[in-house]
């Protein structure tokens, strides 16, 4: 489950079929650790659709 996490952040959840989305969101585990991560990684490791995500909502929180 960690690879399609890390696949997730990588690519973005575009580049994930609907049944690994639906696997990753059902593994409250593996949601945890993703929410982590996003927060945490450089933003060079993420994929643009993350960075854009994270903007947006620290737009928000402004």
């Amino acid at each position: 489950m960690r690879e399609l996490g890390e696949r997730l952040l990588a690519q973005g959840p575009d580049k994930l079929k609907p049944a690994e989305r639906l696997q990753i969101m059902a593994d409250q585990s593996v949601m945890v650790w993703l929410h982590r991560q996003a927060w945490l990684r450089p933003e060079e490791k993420l994929a643009p659709w993350w960075k854009a995500m994270i903007r947006e909502f620290s737009r928000q929180e402004n």
